[in-house]
């Protein structure tokens, strides 16, 4: 059901209204974040995005998640190597018992595609990707590192 449900937001066209700001993460000095921003389309109803940005390593990470139900697909940017995927990588959920609450997708695959990109260019590219129009701005992180 997870996966059809998620299958189902994925192909189909979405949209963002609101500007991607990302706010001091409290407790993380380096790490700046935004949350639960929401879908305008068919199939979004309880999902949505969040994301993090560190400072100190120039990660991003993009999360896509199910209220109550758990993360769908997360695009991870520049952290941690995730087993032998390395840095740049995206989690994707093969078969329903991988989503659930507080639980990291556990399959990966290689997203060198996204090497080098600034964080701006980086969310245009998983627009893209997920047939989202982001009809407002999106608010650099880098420029709280400065």
């Amino acid at each position: 059901m997870v996966m059809q449900r998620f299958s189902d937001f994925w192909s189909a066209e979405k949209s963002i209204t609101e500007d991607i700001f990302f706010a001091p993460s409290a407790g993380h000095t380096d790490t700046f974040i935004f949350d639960e921003v929401g879908f305008v389309g068919e199939n979004c109803d309880g999902i949505y995005v969040t994301g993090d940005y560190n400072c100190r390593t120039g990660s991003m990470a993009v999360n896509f998640q199910i209220k109550g139900v758990g993360a769908i697909r997360r695009y991870c940017l520049g952290g941690l190597a995730h087993k032998d995927v390395g840095r740049y990588h995206e989690h994707i959920m093969q078969k329903e018992s991988d989503v659930a609450p507080g639980s990291n997708l556990p399959f990966a695959i290689d997203r060198l595609d996204f090497v080098e990109l600034t964080p701006k260019v980086a969310w245009l590219k998983i627009c893209q990707e997920a047939k989202i129009a982001h009809t407002a701005d999106f608010k650099d992180p880098e420029e709280w590192c400065k």
